[in-house]
């Protein structure tokens, strides 16, 4: 049966969201910084850089000329340069990932798909007001920039590579730090298990000669008890051998005359 929960690696879906305050532009300041990306729990899942900007109408920034009172730039040929520059530390199953947000009576503006969990969206976009109203004025000094981070995300095998992967080198920095050789580590993608293993080369060393001396001790002993028995062979032999009996033989006297 289909999960009707599960989500096409395919389909696009929000992931999180970032609220910037558009205050700062009523009153003519350049605004710089990282907005935490929360998800519909309420989670940081990542980071967005985000840049705010008032400018002219041909979209050259206007720095260090802010005012004490927002009315006052009401009536005036001004623009609103949007940067989105990049994200970071998003969920590693992220495929691909975009932003989307809408500026006052603007129609809604879509960054460009990138790919990774450390994205450079490099957007940037001029609103362009050729008279400043007061509604504006009020959308600024009381309103947020609400941008919305979507995601397509990676398919079930290559999230679990990737967990493989990343289990794999978690396992060999560990054994790295401890001093251990790494050149005999084997992963097993069949079943999606993984069989690392790792031995010391001093270990192995003294290991290999440990048992080469064993070995000769062995060796040298099964020789000895070889030799030893050889000795207690002919020693009994030795012993074992009759005395050799001289037969005396009587001389036979010559007849008399």
């Amino acid at each position: 049966d289909r999960d009707p929960f599960y989500e096409p690696p395919d389909s696009s879906i929000a992931i999180g969201s970032v609220n910037v305050f558009l205050q700062s532009l009523a009153y003519m300041i350049e605004l710089d910084e990282q907005f935490p990306i929360l998800d519909f729990h309420g989670t940081e899942i990542g980071q967005l850089s985000v840049s705010l900007l008032p400018c002219n109408p041909s979209g050259k920034e206007i720095l260090g000329e802010f005012v004490e009172n927002p009315n006052e730039i009401v009536g005036k040929n001004l623009g609103f340069k949007v940067k989105i520059l990049n994200g970071m530390g998003l969920p590693r199953r992220i495929e691909k990932s975009w932003c989307k947000y809408r500026f006052f009576d603007q129609p809604e503006v879509t960054t460009n798909q990138v790919s990774g969990f450390n994205p450079a969206y490099g957007h940037d976009k001029v609103f362009v007001y050729r008279t400043v109203t007061k509604e504006l004025v009020r959308y600024l000094k009381e309103s947020s920039l609400s941008i919305t981070i979507y995601a397509t995300q990676k398919g079930r095998d290559a999230s679990r590579q990737n967990s493989v992967s990343s289990k794999s080198s978690s396992y060999i920095t560990q054994k790295t730090m401890n001093g251990e050789s790494t050149n005999d580590v084997h992963l097993s993608n069949g079943d999606n298990n993984v069989k690392l293993k790792s031995k010391k080369s001093t270990r192995d060393s003294s290991k290999s000669k440990t048992r080469r001396k064993d070995e000769s001790k062995t060796r040298s002993s099964q020789q000895a008890k070889e030799d030893g028995d050889d000795s207690t062979s002919q020693n009994g032999k030795a012993g074992n051998k009759k005395p050799s009996i001289k037969k005396k033989v009587k001389a036979k006297k010559a007849p008399e005359p």
